[in-house]
């Protein structure tokens, strides 16, 4: 539910709620986080499968959606790529980061990228005050972000994604 205390960050479908457009996020130490609107334009770099499946829901949610670091995937028309990540478009509201965000401690998590990424200098090529998602986000990353005044929500922090990603993560695991 999008009531403005709930902490919610960002839906994968539609809330049948109006849409807040900024509230207070108490888990976050205060910080200030914006809810998608209907138009929302979205970078998603690097990850797996999910981070793709993602990219064409918001796609089909009708979110402007860029990719990056997912070119072994095949997208649906709609869905733009670009080749580095200084090269994010602009007007991107939000960019999204894989779970877990890195393979290593150096290096985005992409699989389905034809090259190695690494967090350091994908982190620097985004503007000041980018909203920044991602999942198992290490310190040592939260710390470069900082750097950049770039604003950093771990989701997987989030509990009510916790406990839904412990299930399917111990049926994987046997």
């Amino acid at each position: 539910m999008m009531d403005g205390t709930s902490g919610a960050f960002f839906m994968i479908r539609r809330c049948p709620c109006p849409p807040v457009t900024r509230f207070r996020a108490p888990a976050y130490d205060d910080a200030e986080v914006i809810f998608m609107k209907p138009t929302a334009s979205l970078a998603l770099i690097g990850g797996d499968l999910r981070q793709a499946f993602l990219a064409a829901q918001f796609a089909h949610d009708g979110h402007t959606v860029a990719v990056c670091a997912l070119e072994r995937y095949e997208f649906p028309p709609g869905i733009s790529a670009f080749a580095r990540p200084e090269q994010c478009p602009e007007g991107v509201q939000a960019v999204i980061l894989p779970m877990p965000v890195l393979r290593d401690e150096l290096h985005l998590n992409a699989p389905l990228s034809n090259t190695s990424l690494p967090i350091g200098p994908l982190l620097d090529a985004l503007p000041p005050g980018m909203l920044v998602l991602g999942g198992a986000i290490p310190e040592p990353v939260f710390r470069r972000a900082a750097r950049g005044r770039l604003r950093v929500i771990d989701y997987l922090k989030r509990e009510e994604l916790a406990i839904r990603n412990a299930v399917p993560a111990a049926l994987a695991k046997e």
